[in-house]
């Protein structure tokens, strides 16, 4: 076991926080080689004795430099020193290409360089007005505010929160893709498989996805004239061809 007090030097009446200090000092100590990968680190309470501070400040310090990839958390071992370490190596910038920045169509930024498509740009609307009227958002007054804040609290205090943040499986929980080809199985009289189920963010994630998968460079997509910008805008993105039909008052 590697003496940690002799390796950590804490000034507490720095202008720093204390957690700060411990975390920075664990990744110095890591980056020198002298804790290396897969080192079991002490337990909170232990550092927190050998260090003659709060254990809230260690478990904060952990944490710290659990987010910054430096270490990493094993239910029922411990914390450990992260096996595959970040690789801080710092590059001079250089100026953008000149022959790239003035292409035809590219527009120059800051190290480096983008082709400009004007249907993507689309105003950012705000409402600073007293009414809100939209039909694709729920009323927020027949929401369960306080049943939905307790859910969260109590899930983000089980387990490893770290993880909880992460990402999970990308076609969606596989409990909610189960219950919905269920559902749509026993009312819509399908066939599906929860394999057959993606979620998505929002209808406009779900039309992105699909745009991409159906629609190639020089499909004809057909839509009324009084539609969604953000379907069109996804149908143009992917090189179709945009055509509308002439909507009735019906």
């Amino acid at each position: 076991m590697i003496p940690f007090g002799s390796l950590l030097l804490l000034d507490k009446s720095s202008a720093t926080p204390v957690f700060v200090q411990l975390s920075d000092q664990l990744g110095q100590r890591i980056r020198t080689g002298t804790l290396s990968a897969g080192h079991r680190l002490p337990g909170t309470r232990q550092l927190a004795h050998l260090l003659v501070i709060n254990r809230q400040t260690v478990v904060a310090a952990y944490d710290e430099a659990t987010a910054q990839g430096w270490l990493e958390t094993r239910p029922g071992s411990g914390t450990f020193v992260a096996g595959h370490l970040p690789e801080v190596r710092p590059q001079l910038l250089t100026a953008p290409d000149a022959a790239i920045t003035q292409r035809n169509g590219l527009s120059r930024q800051p190290g480096y360089a983008f082709e400009s498509r004007p249907f993507l740009a689309r105003p950012l609307l705000t409402n600073t007005g007293g009414l809100h009227l939209d039909d694709g958002f729920p009323d927020i007054r027949l929401a369960p505010l306080a049943e939905l804040g307790r859910a969260c609290r109590s899930y983000f205090g089980w387990g490893n929160p770290q993880q909880q943040f992460g990402y999970g499986d990308t076609k969606g929980h596989p409990l909610l893709r189960e219950q919905l080809s269920q559902y749509l199985n026993e009312t819509r009289g399908l066939r599906t498989t929860p394999d057959n189920i993606r979620s998505t963010g929002g209808s406009i994630m779900g039309l992105h996805l699909a745009s991409r998968v159906l629609l190639r460079p020089g499909d004809v997509v057909m839509t009324g004239e009084t539609t969604w910008a953000g379907t069109t805008m996804n149908f143009r993105n992917t090189g179709a061809t945009v055509l509308t039909v002439p909507v009735d008052a019906y």
